[in-house]
Parts: C-alpha cells; structure tokens; sequence
C-alpha cells in the first residue's frame, strides 16, 4: 500500500473516531441530565437510541474501513459505507 493510502485511511480512521467520541460525550451528557432531572427522560430516551445507533455506526466504520463483515451491514449500510470510502478516496479491498 502507498503511503497516499496509508495517510488516506488514517484520516479517515481519525474522522470516525472523532465522531464516535463526540457520540459517546453526546450520550454521557445526556444520560447524566436524565439522571439529575427526570423530568427530562422522555426528551432524553429520545435522543439516547439515534446517538446510540451513530455511535456504533462510526465505531463499526473505524474497525472496517475497506470492508464491512456481513454483520456490520446492518449497522452500516452498503451504500453508506461506499460512499464515505469514496469521500476519502479509499479503494475497496480486493
């Protein structure tokens, strides 16, 4: 693999990282008001699940940049998952 590649997937193992982090204080912040008020567990048990399902999303695109096992595809979907290798210019693993 070029060192073009390398520095390709690198960014674009930072990028998902990055996201999954921010999921990941997203969801502790949120669960952390829905404990302190409850209150808000409604409000809070709705945003819970899609900052869940986004945090898996990027954690399963960090593991499996070039291609995704058959059963990451029901986190990621195909077409998603070809899209963001082709935002960074990654090509399929052969």
């Amino acid at each position: 693999m070029s060192g073009l590649h390398v520095a390709v997937e690198c960014r674009a193992r930072w990028c998902a990282a990055a996201h999954f982090l921010a999921d990941a204080i997203l969801i502790g912040a949120v669960g952390t008001r829905m404990v302190a008020a409850p209150e808000t567990f409604y409000a809070g048990a709705l945003l819970i699940g899609p900052l869940a399902y986004f945090g898996a999303f990027f954690a399963v695109l960090f593991c499996f940049l070039r291609e995704l096992p058959r059963w990451a595809s029901r986190i990621v979907p195909g077409n998603v998952h070809a899209e963001y290798r082709d935002l960074f210019g990654l090509p399929k693993r052969r």
